[in-house]
């Protein structure tokens, strides 16, 4: 890094990112942020946070519902600014085009490529005008005082101008590194500090001094290399942070800490689109939106105990985007290459065209070329100039909701729509439904608006519902019924959507009314469309005339359901009681009933009894209608809100209510004789509630057991008992089973002490009752022994017994340890049962081993009972409680057979781990399965596999197989195989193809046996007998048939080591060699390519192992292939001596006597040449009898063929 410039500055103030920007972290999307350091300084005061009203409330702009919706064609429009545009028009041939731009505080500047400088205001007045010379613009900037206009070229040369005077105050060249060219300007404090960006992507900071002469002079100083990744752009944001776009990353810096990196964001998308920044500063929250091509993240900065910054959105666009601008809370708009504009909303993550011309837009093609520079910048660089317009894409300083865009034909301002205008466009359109629906969502705070049009909205919204409701009253002047129902029914609800959500009663309860009640059709409709809006309840104070019509309306249609609904949810000072009591009586609307009575004449009793008094003709009905459910499950829910202190079926009772409503209802319906006193029956509304449906008002009590009601004075303890009084008098069992329920419900919750004898005669009467219905009577009958005491239990039991109960039985039983006697009980006569309590008892573990012996003695001696009457749930409870042991002296078939097929079932080869006592219980199932004649040949295999060795250790299952022969014959084989009886396996095979039945299956089965053992001694001679038996068949003088073809092809399969004695049994046969030899080419081709391929695959594999033993055959080679040179001289080495005594004979042709040999090595002393000192062979006394000039005949001499282990037949 290098600077550039004169003057004495404090190294401290200078920016200095250098190349602390390569080992910052990345801010990846995988890590969000890494954590910003030191922000405290550069921020304001205040934590940023996301606030759900940092900036206004932004909803969707569907309302209501999918029916009624409205389009907002495009929140921006884009004008051109005609004067400023004719201006740039008039100097183009002179000044050339205009390629950058720059607005601060209202002011825009333009630059042409020639370099001249135009100033305009907002509404397009010249202010100021420079003239410059030949070399080529590229960019500027606005100091931040709005005093100096910095002009950047092309060739690396910054004019500072005199906005106010419109003179040069000072020229700096070169500005940036020379030969390069300027690509940005961005002050950073005031009119004395900027940067600037040059096309080799390096940042340099100069700053601008006055002397105490008046003359200005310039320091400059890289702050940033383009070695560490090229900066594309430069963007200031709020608390003095600085963001630098490279090619490959944004780098944020604080210009406060002498160049601090904050933090790094990493791009991954495509790079063939420049790097795109914006941000939005809401009170207090700073959002910052970086894009690349077709991806789009937005991150929220934060000042926090973290400081950290966080990935809020990461969203896919459908094209690349070339210029991004955040123009308000949650809308960002972008521009294309192609010059299309588009929205896209943050928060839902929307993205769509809006709707508005195309630009053309001015890009910086030619200066991220460096083309006035000798095009010295980098492939990055250069790849991105086509799609760059940094400089003619600008965000206004004065306000955040204008871009100002400089295109080829002029001057271009993109700015947000306001809410008076999207009022106007829709009315220009004829879309005055529309329009209410945008005005209703600015009166509910569903979009965001100006406080001025907020405050209009409402009286604006009920000058939209009035022209809407003349829409409906004239739009339709002719046309069929059809259409004008159609025209009504599109006008009407939509005013009553607006006019209600907006709470507008009074324009719904005068003016609509008015109109729409003239006409019968629109009447029908609004009465229609009411219908939702009642049941939601919100219509208000609704007049009592037209709600009197509307219940009318009702009525007539009858729709009663809806009928009900409304009385309920409207005042009872509103209504007609007449109306409504009439209808509700004749329709059985008890609802409305309730309601009337206890609103206007405060009377809840007469209701109760008027729907007992219904119920009553129907309550013993085997079976009921739907509208009898309806009336009796709406008397149960009066019943329960009512003993609960609560209004029925909304709102709430009034004073004191809570207290003396209740108490009426309990009267009423425990009175002993009813509401006249005439009846003959005690108790006659809970006996009918009890015949109606016990279970829910059983549950009814349960319910409000816990009110104030019940207890006090003991009113629960006196229902419940009369409640059991009456369920054993009824002597039906859904009664009885659910007092039960609700007396072990009541005790266990402590509310009652439980009335034994009465529970004890519900279930004595319960019992009694033959047949269930239900599967709730037994679990009541044990929750209750189990949950009160003091029950006589030898009396339940006893009434358990007829008819049989089991369970009920097995839990007294097992309650008081009676185990034996709960199995005799089942034992005699014999009942399925017993092997569930048998189960039951032996899971026990706290049983005695006195118990547990009583427990197997007697099961042991009634085993023939208990398999008779279920083998399989015998076997069950045999194998899992590991009484198999049994079996040695009591063999059962039946019972046997289950006990195999579940252990083969699971998979387990053994019976009891024994493997005597296995293969006895074997040998008695397969001695009972041939007898019982239920198992073929196939089935039987099976079984034998699966038990071998256990069926084959002895030969009882063999012998008894063959005194069945030929019935299963393979299950014969299967055995001699096993006992190691092959030849005779074979023999009985050979036996069954001699036979002729079912020839292919029993060839099959003698190939498949000789594949077995083809290591056995006779494995060829069975296959040629095979052959020659089918090949001297009868059709053996006919051409070979597909039989023999088969069984040719099955030898060959198995190898070629039968292959001479297959072809000489071929040449034997005479459908073989006297038949023509096409007839027969094609097994003769089989024959030769199977004997072919086992030859090339014996030659691979020879060649393989040459291959790999070459380095040993070339050392045995040399080993054999060398010979000693015979001495002439018999004497030894070292002494000279006679060979009179053993000695060594070493490769040199010397000789050593071994006690002459002093060196462990075995080297020969002449130690000429080691490699031939090296022993040879041990030369014995027996060889000394060769005098010395005898010589041996040289066996070698003759020896030139190289080794060869390749076989001789090859």
């Amino acid at each position: 890094m290098s600077s550039k410039g004169s003057g004495t500055e404090d190294v401290e103030d200078w920016l200095d990112i250098g190349n602390r920007a390569e080992s910052t972290t990345s801010l990846n999307l995988d890590d969000v942020l890494v954590e910003i350091e030191n922000l405290e300084d550069g921020l304001s005061e205040d934590t940023y946070t996301i606030t759900e009203d940092d900036d206004g409330v932004y909803c969707e702009s569907p309302s209501l519902d999918s029916d009624y919706t409205y389009h907002l064609d495009s929140d921006v429009v884009i004008h051109s600014h005609q004067s400023i545009s004719r201006q740039i028009a008039a100097i183009r041939v002179k000044s050339g085009p205009p390629v950058a731009i720059a607005e601060k505080n209202g002011q825009i500047a333009i630059v042409t490529s020639k370099g001249h400088v135009q100033i305009f205001d907002l509404d397009g007045k010249l202010d100021r005008y420079y003239q410059g010379g030949e070399e080529a613009a590229a960019c500027l900037a606005f100091s931040l005082d709005s005093k100096y206009l910095a002009v950047g070229f092309s060739k690396g040369t910054v004019k500072i101008l005199n906005v106010k005077s419109g003179a040069i105050d000072l020229i700096i060249q070169p500005a940036c590194q020379p030969g390069l060219g300027i690509l940005q300007i961005l002050y950073i404090t005031g009119a004395t500090s900027f940067l600037t960006l040059d096309t080799g992507g390096s940042v340099y900071e100069l700053r601008v001094k006055t002397n105490f002469a008046g003359k200005r002079k310039s320091s400059m100083r890289c702050v940033f290399s383009g070695c560490n990744g090229e900066v594309v752009n430069m963007r200031m944001l709020p608390h003095a942070m600085l963001a630098l776009l490279t090619v490959s990353k944004l780098l944020l810096v604080s210009t406060r800490f002498g160049g601090k990196i904050l933090g790094t964001f990493a791009y991954r998308y495509s790079f063939h689109a420049p790097p795109l920044f914006t941000f939005w500063q809401a009170a207090k929250t700073l959002k910052i939106c970086v894009t690349r091509g077709k991806t789009m993240n937005v991150m929220r900065l934060a000042s926090s105990s973290t400081k950290s910054a966080t990935l809020l959105k990461t969203l896919e666009l459908p094209v690349d985007l070339v210029a991004t601008h955040w123009i308000s809370r949650d809308l960002v708009i972008g521009v294309d290459e192609n010059g299309a504009s588009w929205q896209i909303e943050i928060e839902k993550g929307k993205v769509g065209r809006a709707n508005v011309d195309e630009i053309e837009i001015v890009f910086a093609t030619s200066d991220f070329k460096g083309l006035a520079t000798g095009s010295r910048v980098s492939e990055a660089m250069f790849h991105i100039a086509d799609r760059v317009c940094y400089q003619s894409i600008q965000p206004a300083t004065s306000t955040p909701d204008r871009l100002i865009i400089l295109s080829h034909d002029g001057l271009k301002i993109c700015e947000t729509v306001t809410e008076w205008e999207q009022l106007e466009r829709f009315r220009e359109n004829d879309d005055e439904i529309s329009a209410a629906l945008y005005l209703l969502d600015v009166v509910k705070g569903k979009r965001k608006a100006a406080e001025v049009f907020r405050n209009e909205a409402p009286n604006l919204l009920r000058d939209s519902c009035r022209k809407l409701l003349d829409c409906c009253q004239n739009g339709c002047d002719a046309g069929k019924v059809a259409q004008l129902t159609a025209h009504y029914r599109k006008y009407i609800k939509i005013i009553l959507k607006i006019a209600i959500s907006a709470k507008f009663f009074d324009v719904i309860y005068q003016e609509v009314w008015s109109k729409i009640s003239l006409d019968q059709i629109s009447k029908s409709i609004f009465f229609e469309f009411l219908d939702d809006f009642v049941l939601d309840g919100l219509m208000f104070d609704m007049p009592p005339a037209i709600l009197r019509e509307y219940l009318e309306n009702l009525a007539n249609l009858s729709h009663f359901s809806q009928f009900q609904l409304a009385v309920v949810r409207f005042p009872i000072y509103s209504i007609d009681i007449h109306q409504v009591m009439t209808i509700c009586r004749a329709n059985s609307l008890y609802d409305g009933i309730i309601y009337v009575m206890n609103n206007a004449l405060m009377d809840y009793i007469s209701p109760l009894e008027e729907m007992l008094d219904a119920i009553a003709a129907f309550a013993g009905n085997e079976v009921l209608s739907d509208n009898q459910i309806e009336c009796g499950n709406r008397l149960l829910l009066y019943l329960n809100c009512c003993l609960a202190g609560r209004a029925y079926p909304i709102g709430s009772l009034p004073k004191n209510g809570e207290t003396t409503v209740p108490l009426e209802i309990y009267r009423c319906i425990t009175s002993l004789r009813g509401k006249d006193g005439k009846t003959e029956e005690n108790y006659p509304y809970l006996r009918l509630l009890l015949q109606f449906d016990p279970q829910q008002f059983v549950h009814v009590i349960s319910t409000v057991a816990d009110a104030k009601l019940f207890q006090t004075d003991g009113r629960l303890q006196r229902i419940t008992d009369t409640i059991g009084l009456i369920c054993v008098s009824l002597r039906k069992e859904q009664p009885l089973v659910h007092f039960l329920l609700l007396v072990v419900q009541l005790t266990e919750r402590g509310l009652i002490a439980p009335p034994v004898e009465m529970v004890q005669d519900a279930i004595i009467s319960l019992l009694r009752i033959a047949t269930w219905q239900s599967g709730l009577a037994e679990p009541a009958i044990i929750g209750m022994l189990r949950a009160v005491g003091g029950i006589d239990r030898t009396l339940v039991l006893r009434a358990a017994q007829a008819p049989i109960r089991p369970t009920i039985s097995s839990f007294l039983y097992l309650s008081e340890r009676r185990f034996l006697d709960l199995l005799k009980s089942y034992i005699d006569p014999p009942k399925h049962v017993i092997f569930a309590s048998i189960d039951q008892i032996l899971q026990l573990t706290d049983l005695t081993s006195q118990e547990s012996a009583e427990i197997a003695r007697f099961l042991r001696e009634n085993l023939r009972i208990l398999q008779r009457l279920d083998a399989e749930s015998t076997a069950k409870m045999m194998i899992q409680h590991g009484f198999l042991d049994w079996l040695r002296t009591s063999q059962e078939f039946p019972l046997i057979r289950a006990i195999l097929r579940q252990r083969q079932a699971a998979k387990l080869a053994q019976i009891s781990g024994d493997d005597e006592l296995d293969e006895q219980l074997f040998g008695v199932f397969f001695e009972g399965s041939l007898k019982e004649k239920t198992i073929d040949d196939a089935e039987l295999l099976r079984v034998l596999r699966f038990w071998s060795p256990t069926g084959s250790r002895s030969d009882f299952c063999l012998n008894l197989v063959a005194q069945r022969a030929p019935e299963f014959t393979e299950a014969e084989v299967f055995l001699l195989e096993s006992r190691g009886h092959v030849e005779r396996g074979f023999e009985r095979l050979f036996a069954m193809l001699e036979a002729g039945e079912d020839l292919v299956r029993w060839l099959d089965e003698c190939l498949n046996f000789c594949c077995r053992h083809s290591t056995h001694q006779n494995s060829n001679a069975w296959m040629i007998q095979i052959f020659r038996h089918v090949a001297s068949g009868k059709n053996s003088e006919e051409n070979l048939n597909e039989k023999l073809k088969m069984l040719v092809r099955r030898i060959i399969d198995s190898g070629t080591e039968h292959a001479e004695h297959l072809v000489t049994s071929l040449l034997d046969c005479r459908a073989f060699s006297a038949a023509p030899l096409s007839e027969n080419l094609e097994i003769v081709n089989e024959i030769l390519a199977s004997c072919e391929y086992e030859k090339r695959l014996l030659q691979n594999v020879l060649r393989v192992q040459n291959a790999e033993n070459s380095a040993l055959n070339r050392e045995l080679y040399g080993f054999i292939g060398r010979r000693a040179e015979i001495t002439d001289s018999g004497e030894c080495a070292t002494c000279q001596g006679a060979l009179t005594k053993s000695a060594y004979v070493f490769r040199c042709g010397h000789f050593q006597h071994i006690e002459c040999a002093t060196s462990s090595t075995k080297l020969c002393p002449c130690q000429d040449n080691l490699k031939e000192h090296q022993l040879h062979r041990l030369w014995t006394t027996s060889q000394s009898t060769m005098g010395p000039a005898t010589r041996k005949r040289d066996i070698f001499a003759e020896w030139s063929t190289p080794l060869d282990l390749l076989p001789k037949n090859r």
